[in-house]
């Protein structure tokens, strides 16, 4: 269990961390910093390459970038011309390109960075909120459905499989994502969201399935699989509605191998996978992983403060060595 918490807990922050460095580079080329830019994408190029955060791992990211020594750059800038001057007219002298040097501190980006950072933190962990509410929700919806699902067999019986599932389809409401937007005051609000809610959703199939094999719940599993085969590209509420609506099965009860029976996940039965319950299972873990998110979010300043601290004493054990060697010779 520990070692799920510890798997969960870095890619929340991974992703936390990767949206921190989107929105402080969307912040720097908006205030024509693309010197910042530059720097971070040589940074992340040296740091291995594309999505070095889940490469490398956030704090170890974090950390070389606080460590990394301070650049020189050298910004070349072409002085404008006067106005109603023309780039052709021979009594103009020519634009002339000023050459300056500026020093970039890496400290100085990662500090940024991480009020960044700790500002998507407090925002997230404001939304997380709105999934236990679409639980809440989503709950509420499901326990309708099931008497729904009782006039579903009644309308079979009387009308035929076919119109009872018209009839079903016709008054059904697909699970509705709310809007995570509470304010403007970072650029890549609503995306961090949509990311964390899948991960959230991730992480807690990820639970039950490990709870379905501990007691040998091979139907369900098989059905979940089947839901995820059939749903690849679906994450966060829309894996969740794909589960709600409940395709069929096939399962082989056993008994005779060559002659599987088929299954409508609908009906009430022990040996049969009741893509409610399921679902209703899956959203319950979400409220626990969404907790569990919000107490790791809630530490982030803490976490911060430590990770400044344990850069700032290396610098100056390794100076302090170096001055005893420097004594030394």
């Amino acid at each position: 269990m520990q070692a799920e918490a510890a798997d969960a807990e870095r890619r929340l922050k991974n992703v936390l961390t990767e949206k921190s460095l989107q929105t402080a580079m969307y912040y720097w080329l908006e205030l024509r910093g693309n010197m910042y830019s530059e720097y971070m994408a040589r940074f992340t190029e040296g740091e291995g390459g594309g999505g070095s955060v889940v490469a490398r791992g956030w704090r170890t990211f974090l950390s070389n970038l606080l460590s990394s020594p301070p650049e020189e750059v050298i910004i070349e800038k072409v002085v404008k011309k006067p106005r109603g001057g023309s780039g052709t007219n021979p009594y103009l002298a020519a634009r002339k390109v000023v050459s300056y040097t500026e020093v970039i501190e890496p400290m100085t980006l990662g500090r940024r960075i991480l009020d960044i950072r700790a500002q998507l933190a407090a925002e997230l962990f404001h939304d997380l909120e709105l999934i236990e509410s679409e639980n809440e929700r989503d709950l509420e919806l499901i326990e309708s459905e099931n008497e729904r699902v009782q006039q579903f067999y009644q309308d079979e019986l009387r009308y035929g499989i076919k119109e009872a599932t018209r009839l079903r389809l016709r008054t059904w409401q697909p699970v509705v994502d709310t809007d995570a937007i509470n304010s403007t005051d970072t650029p890549y609000r609503s995306s961090l969201y949509l990311a964390v809610l899948a991960l959230v959703t991730k992480v807690s199939l990820e639970r039950y399935k490990k709870e379905l094999r501990i007691v040998g719940d091979k139907h369900t599993l098989a059905w979940l699989d089947k839901i995820g085969d059939a749903n690849l590209t679906l994450s966060g509420n829309d894996l969740i509605e794909a589960m709600l609506n409940g395709p069929m099965v096939l399962i082989n009860d056993g008994k005779d191998r060559a002659r599987p029976k088929v299954v409508q996940p609908l009906r009430v039965a022990a040996d049969v996978v009741q893509p409610l319950r399921v679902a209703a299972e899956v959203m319950a873990l979400r409220v626990s992983v969404v907790r569990e998110f919000k107490g790791l979010l809630a530490g982030v300043p803490q976490e911060h403060q430590a990770l400044i601290q344990g850069v700032l004493e290396r610098q100056l054990r390794a100076r302090a060595s170096g001055d005893s060697e420097d004594m030394l010779s």
